[in-house]
């Protein structure tokens, strides 16, 4: 059974769930059955060969029996004082044993009588493994003092000042025993005196109680009732010491108090403060485990901090357990200190808790801020389950009090601080970009314009960094890759740019660079490292991904006075390097504003375009060589611009792609050709293996759908996948070569025929062209164009040819506009060809012309018919 004791309200514990079990057993078991077996020892070899009582018939078995047994009581009720022995009256009983009784007698004694007054007081209260150190150690003490004693006297006249000395000395002996063993069986940080200030307390101790001691046996030999009047000064000694250890436990805690309190407002936060006062309230009631308990406030959760022998736990969240909560609120609810021990009734509130926080005795008191409950202070013991007296209990209640203001002050302090770290983060974050991490575009606008202010002779500059097609990357890879794509480009940017230079990512897939103190020399030549660096793979998700970038430059100058007007500049130059074939830098000129502003035009057309239907179709023979007959047809998308008239697929279809508007005309595109081609093998028997040819924009190679979408088509159409072929571009398939091989395959499985277009302008690896499944190469117009003359072309063309003939392809000779080309293509084994010398593009009106002649170039001129 557990109780509590009330002090004005409740006494009560806390849960302390978290800190564990910290076990003394171990030591204390340990310890004790070393001194046992020490104390059976010295009594074999010393001790139980020595002579009777030196002095017979002075004194009964019971009369020491009495005085141990008061000695022991007389301890436990001292033994939470600040001195670890307090005139103990052992000493005494020692003394009168050495003279009065046999070493037997003297030994049963001392044990018997300490064994029946511990047993009364601690059982129950105290581990055994306490309880039997203790009266070994007295075993032991007695032992050492009964050798000593006797070895010093060595059957010499015991009555005179050498058994005196004797006597002095033995008691000494086993005072000093107790005395060290006291210090090995408590924990260091539970010793609250100097060592030298215990030694000297318990020498003056034990010469004082020897000497009564002494004086009672002399009275003894001569006058036996007149011993009894030694109890008067005995009895006074012991007040007297008794009312001194109080009085130096008072001051000791005034003193401690006011150093902790000290202590605590020097402290730098709200851990350091809490640290403090744990420490401060173990020391005050040399209690084990400290903890306290702050209530939330303001949403926030309960805060939870301990200290124990083995460390401190430092305040944090955390959820109590029920018995736990119960407890504490119950406190808190009385606000008043509460005290529970183990052995007595146990009131509601605060059943189970002592066997579930591994506690024997408890202490809790409220902390108090102005009449407002903020926490709860708790602590226990695990030894002693009577260690905690009302004195104890009041001073906790009275530094509680001066704790809980200095604990709310750090918690208001904490709470500033967290408020500037708030604000700091907002502000951070207000001007920094979430994703990168680097400047943002407002951070970067008025760090340019402060640039310009503080320079103002034309030495600042931005670089305006775009990512080539990085909106496929996200369209085909996913938005999660396309991020960490961008935070590796941020990190790439940082390592190409100087100290003094600012990076910045403005938004999208758009970053810029202040470079500060340079010359136009300078600033390219950071534009330079920052393309180049960007060109090396990126490693994403395992992945990796190759990407380029466009770069523009513009210097501030007398006629830049914003940071919008040369932010602007940069951004231009970028648009024109990516006019210019992407992958590069521009410096920014004036005239640049007409190319941006008619870009921006053409922009809006084509958009327009797409939603009218303006993007139309021709269609321009590729013809057999060997045979001179029409085996396909491409289709080439034409734009039918109004005020403008028909423009051909280079002067809309990059901008359209950068627009991301390729998919839906290239959809508008495969629609049409393929029920143009359809409707053709049906007018035209002798041409019911007619082909189409399709060009792929490269964002429509990372259309991981491409296939779905070519399969209804087809479908739709009526159109066998034989039937059809796909040209692409070296620069499309490079784009992201992994996703455009999965799409190659996918329209491969389908039946679809495939083409690389333009060989040997662009960047391709042979190595991917090995592992592309293709069916045919074309060879770039301008390969053609020298032919026949140009004998390096020449070799250049049957270097292309032998190339594809080892990798079972059929090679296209495109741009072939005379004979003498065709001829000489021919002879260098080309298989089919294509150009103005067989037929330019034309539109459907126009195609029966070719349809109706069996060779290319036609001899004459056939009717146009309309099979549309």
């Amino acid at each position: 059974m557990a109780s509590v004791t009330r002090e004005g309200s409740l006494r009560a514990p806390s849960r302390l769930s978290d800190l564990g079990r910290v076990r003394m057993i171990g030591r204390a078991g340990l310890l004790a059955l070393v001194v046992t077996i020490a104390a059976v020892v010295v009594y074999n070899v010393g001790v139980r060969d020595l002579s009777g009582p030196l002095d017979p018939q002075m004194a009964q078995l019971w009369v020491l029996f009495l005085v141990f047994a008061v000695a022991e009581l007389y301890v436990a009720d001292a033994r939470d004082r600040s001195e670890l022995v307090a005139l103990s009256p052992h000493e005494a009983g020692v003394v009168l044993g050495l003279f009065m009784l046999a070493p037997d007698e003297l030994l049963i004694a001392q044990l018997a009588g300490a064994a029946v007054a511990l047993g009364g007081v601690s059982f129950g209260r105290m581990r055994p493994s306490v309880l039997i150190l203790r009266i070994a150690t007295l075993a032991l003490g007695t032992c050492l003092a009964l050798v000593v004693f006797h070895a010093i006297i060595d059957g010499k006249d015991h009555t005179g000042p050498l058994g005196w000395v004797a006597a002095i000395v033995a008691a000494s002996v086993a005072a000093a025993t107790s005395l060290f063993l006291g210090y090995l069986s408590r924990p260091r940080d539970r010793l609250d005196e100097p060592v030298l200030v215990t030694v000297a307390i318990t020498a003056g101790a034990a010469l004082a109680s020897s000497s009564i001691a002494l004086a009672a046996v002399a009275l003894a030999r001569n006058y036996d009732v007149a011993t009894i009047l030694l109890i008067v000064p005995f009895a006074a000694c012991a007040v007297i010491l008794r009312a001194y250890a109080s009085e130096r436990m008072r001051l000791k805690h005034l003193q401690t108090l006011y150093e902790s309190m000290r202590a605590a407002q020097r402290t730098t936060g709200l851990d350091e403060g809490v640290a403090e006062l744990l420490g401060t309230t173990r020391r005050l009631v040399r209690a084990e485990v400290a903890r306290l308990v702050l209530f939330p406030r303001n949403g926030s959760a309960m805060l939870v901090a301990s200290m124990t022998p083995a460390g401190h736990d430092q305040l944090r969240p955390t959820t109590l357990s029920p018995a736990e909560n119960r407890a504490v609120w119950t406190v808190a609810e009385a606000g008043t200190a509460c005290l529970v021990s183990e052995g007595r009734a146990q009131d509601p509130p605060f059943e189970n808790l002592l066997g579930e926080l591994g506690l024997r005795e408890v202490m809790l008191t409220p902390l108090r801020v102005e009449s407002e409950i903020r926490g709860v202070l708790l602590v226990g013991d695990r030894t002693n389950a009577d260690r905690f007296r009302t004195e104890h209990l009041r001073l906790l209640e009275t530094y509680a009090e001066h704790a809980g203001v200095l604990i709310e002050n750090d918690r208001l302090e904490e709470s500033l601080t967290e408020l500037t770290e708030l604000k700091d983060q907002l502000r951070h974050q207000a001007f920094h970009d979430a994703l990168t991490g680097l400047p943002n575009r407002m951070l970067f606008a008025e760090r340019v314009g402060r640039s310009l202010a503080d320079s103002g002779d034309g030495s600042t500059a931005v670089l305006f960094l775009d990512l080539d097609d990085f909106k496929t990357i996200n369209d085909s890879l996913g938005h999660y890759v396309g991020d960490q794509l961008l935070i590796a480009v941020a990190r790439r940017v940082e390592s190409c740019i100087r100290p003094i230079d600012l990076p910045a990512r403005l938004g999208g897939d758009e970053f810029a660079v202040l470079l500060r103190h340079t010359e136009v020399e300078e600033a390219q030549l950071i534009a330079d490292r920052l393309v180049r660096s960007i060109e090396e793979p990126f490693v994403i998700d395992r992945r990796e991904i190759a990407i380029h970038a466009s770069v523009g430059i513009a210097l501030g100058g007398p006629d830049v006075g914003v940071a919008e007007e040369l932010l602007r500049n940069a951004d231009v130059a970028m648009y024109d390097a990516k006019r210019e074939g992407k992958r590069g830098f521009v410096t920014y000129e004036p005239e640049m504003h007409k190319r941006v502003k008619e870009r921006q035009e053409l922009a809006f057309a084509i958009e327009r375009a797409v939603e009218r239907g303006e993007i139309g179709v021709h269609y321009q023979p590729i013809v057999d060589l060997e045979t001179r007959t029409l085996v396909a047809f491409e289709a080439l998308a034409r734009w039918n611009r109004p005020g403008h008239g028909v423009l051909g697929p280079g002067a809309f279809i990059p901008l359209a792609d950068e627009l991301g508007l390729m998919v839906e005309i290239g959809r508008t595109v495969l629609r049409e050709a393929c029920r143009q081609a359809r409707s053709w093998q049906l007018a035209y028997p002798k041409h019911e293996q007619l082909r189409i040819n399709v060009n792929l924009a490269p964002s429509e190679l990372q259309n991981p759908e491409l296939s779905k979408e070519v399969a209804a088509v087809l479908e739709k159409t009526d159109l066998l996948p034989e039937r059809l072929a796909f040209e692409i571009t070296e620069s499309g398939v490079m784009r992201n070569p992994e996703i455009a091989l999965q799409t190659m395959r996918d329209l491969r499985d389908l039946g679809v025929a495939l083409g690389l277009d333009d060989f040997g302008t662009g960047h391709s690896s042979l190595a991917y062209l090995r592992e592309f499944p293709l069916d045919s190469l074309k060879i770039a117009r301008p390969f053609v164009m020298g032919l026949p003359d140009a004998e390096l072309d020449a070799v250049f063309v049957d270097a292309i040819v032998r190339l594809a003939t080892s990798l079972g392809l059929d090679v296209v000779a495109e741009g072939i506009e005379s004979g003498a080309q065709c001829q000489a293509v021919a002879d260098l084994g080309c298989t089919h060809g294509q150009g103005f010398y067989f037929g330019e593009p034309l539109a459907g009106l126009g195609i029966s012309s070719y349809l109706w002649t069996p060779t290319l170039p036609a001899g004459e001129t056939m009717p146009l018919v309309d099979v549309a």
